[in-house]
């Protein structure tokens, strides 16, 4: 995410990079997703709770 955000909006001049997945040695691009449905995170799309535990 912070990656993409360089991308955008960087200085001019810094070197942009590329992650590359090793096994099959194309460019990725990291996403956050759900772990429950799978589904991309969005801005504005989750709250912070706290733990039941804490």
């Amino acid at each position: 995410m912070l990656k993409r955000w360089s991308d955008t909006y960087g200085e001019d001049g810094v070197t942009q990079v590329d992650f590359i997945h090793d096994v099959c040695g194309e460019v990725f691009v990291a996403e956050v997703c759900c772990q429950a449905c799978g589904k991309p995170i969005r801005s504005g799309e989750f709250s912070v709770h706290a733990s039941q535990g804490c």
